[in-house]
């Protein structure tokens, strides 16, 4: 059975899709809460996955410090477990990345973040494409 690791798991969407996938999948959450923390590379240690889908971000944080360290190191932690095991990565955007921009939004839309939150998200987004 192919394994899929799901980073921020315990979320909204992680568990709905820990849900949909645990019939065909064997399903890892990395979440915080599950004592797996993606700003600490050692938690990847010894995890094998066919795939990663990377939830896990920072959307409020006490200092905008804290959005930037997270969603920006903890993704280059999720892009090195996926680059030394092989693993696919399915990567999840947000919307904030086009700020204000009137519906309807797709990839041809211009990224104009106004938020700490969208600018970490099209940070790491831009980054992504130029690894792929």
């Amino acid at each position: 059975m192919e394994k899929v690791i799901i980073t921020g798991g315990s979320g909204f969407l992680g568990k709905n899709l820990e849900n949909k996938l645990k019939e065909e999948f064997e399903v890892i959450i990395f979440d915080r809460e599950k004592g797996r923390d993606i700003m600490k590379s050692e938690d990847f240690n010894r995890l094998k996955a066919d795939y990663v889908i990377h939830l896990a971000a920072l959307m409020r944080g006490i200092k905008d410090t804290d959005l930037i360290r997270v969603n920006v190191t903890g993704t280059k932690n999720v892009l090195e477990f996926c680059k030394n095991t092989n693993a696919k990565l399915v990567f999840a955007s947000s919307s904030a990345v086009y700020g204000h921009a009137f519906s309807p939004i797709s990839e041809e839309t211009m990224a104009n973040p106004v938020s700490i939150y969208g600018l970490t998200k099209s940070t790491t987004s831009i980054s992504l494409v130029l690894v792929a």
